[in-house]
């Protein structure tokens, strides 16, 4: 037993050491050029290499924040200079408000908190491609900052509600 852990605890570590090396090859490049003149073309966003493109124009940068194997990712949206904009958040939640079926309890629904840097503010989205909708929302101004009002037309727009509620109280213990 002892040598599938390791055996696999050395599988993720070249995993993890393999990705980590980002290094563009050649055919790396071409793909990467391909996909900005397709955003160029068809004026769309697409995230490629740490980089959001919209129109064919670097729009800001998105790394992705593990928090472990098979858990979703957080992600930190940056200017294109590299400073941190807005925290992205992955959570999930009882939404007591989704149907389900009668007499069972209602599923965890998953949802992206986006953090505001420089006001703290929060708006909440179950969204599962945040930089779709940081473009779409408009919310990096030129690359460099947030746009203020497109932050509280956000925020207004996607009020936190799954974010707020409590933990679940869990089920008394069944005495013996």
């Amino acid at each position: 037993m002892r040598k599938y852990v390791l055996l696999l605890l050395a599988a993720a570590a070249f995993y993890t050491s393999a990705r980590c090396q980002n290094k563009m090859t050649a055919k790396d490049m071409e793909k990467h050029e391909k996909a900005i003149q397709k955003s160029k073309e068809k004026c769309i966003s697409i995230w490629d290499w740490d980089t959001v493109y919209n129109c064919g124009q670097p729009y800001c940068i998105i790394y992705e924040v593990s928090k472990g194997f098979g858990r979703p990712h957080d992600f930190s949206v940056r200017s294109l200079s590299g400073k941190e904009l807005i925290y992205v958040q992955y959570g999930s939640a009882i939404d007591y408000n989704a149907p389900h079926a009668p007499n069972t309890p209602p599923t965890a629904t998953g949802y992206y908190l986006y953090i505001f840097d420089g006001t703290k503010n929060a708006a909440e989205l179950c969204n599962n491609r945040p930089f779709k909708e940081i473009v779409r929302n408009k919310l990096i101004d030129n690359g460099i900052t947030v746009d203020s009002s497109a932050e509280s037309k956000f925020i207004m727009s996607y009020p936190r509600r799954l974010s707020l509620q409590p933990s679940p109280v869990p089920a008394p213990a069944a005495p013996h």
